[in-house]
């Protein structure tokens, strides 16, 4: 695993902690799980979140980053509800921020080749 990676993936992890999640999950599988997993009435919550993250990890991953990251996570019962309105807040503004800064220079890398997305 690359440097970059492993520190983007620390981050990740301390800021799904910090909004109210499991240090042991990103904030993808957190998503992922919780748009499938989650109640109806805040099902569309965690849908539109996993929408943005889908559509910014594209490059990467085709469509269903979140839900791979679910899968392929090794804690999955350490998902922990948020209890908090507060941290449903802070955790869309959070992502959807992240996501609008990061989208345009992963698709511009993927249009010109440095990165390739994942073979399904």
């Amino acid at each position: 695993m690359s440097k970059a990676r492993e520190i983007f993936l620390k981050m990740d992890r301390t800021l799904n902690y910090v909004a109210g999640g499991s240090i042991s999950n990103t904030i993808s599988g957190r998503v992922g799980y919780y748009a499938n997993h989650a109640n109806i009435t805040t099902r569309i919550y965690w849908n539109i979140l996993q929408f943005i993250i889908d559509l910014t990890f594209y490059p990467f991953d085709n469509l269903g980053h979140c839900h791979q990251v679910h899968h392929a996570d090794k804690s999955k019962g350490d998902y922990k509800p948020t209890e908090l309105i507060v941290f449903f807040f802070l955790l869309s503004l959070f992502t959807a921020s992240s996501c609008l800064i990061m989208i345009i220079p992963f698709y511009l890398a993927w249009i010109f080749g440095v990165i390739k997305q994942k073979k399904l």
